[in-house]
């Protein structure tokens, strides 16, 4: 799911990014730390032809790393998507019952 930022002038891959940490802050308070997920080793072993579960193998093309927390049974995921320099940087954020591999 991509994040609206809302009306007005869209905001920069700064303004995306500071915007992932302060909801990384704001989970980190509920849930607890969590260091950042870096997305490299998922990118080679998709690229060794391992099968990777959507939405990990999505995510790990889109974004460099995640902020990911688990709580029971389900795993959310807050990344910005700036990979793709042909495409516009977007805050995302992912909920699943797959684990990330």
């Amino acid at each position: 799911m991509e994040l609206d930022p809302g009306h007005g002038p869209r905001p920069t891959t700064d303004d995306l990014h500071a915007l992932r940490e302060a909801i990384a802050q704001r989970l980190a308070a509920r849930w607890g730390e969590a260091p950042p997920w870096g997305q490299l080793t998922l990118r080679l072993r998709l690229a060794r032809g391992e099968d990777i579960p959507e939405p990990w193998a999505t995510l790990c093309l889109r974004t460099d790393e995640l902020d990911v927390w688990q709580t029971e049974d389900v795993w959310l995921a807050v990344g910005v998507a700036d990979r793709d320099e042909t495409d516009e940087t977007r805050l995302l954020a992912t909920v699943t019952r797959t684990p990330p591999p």
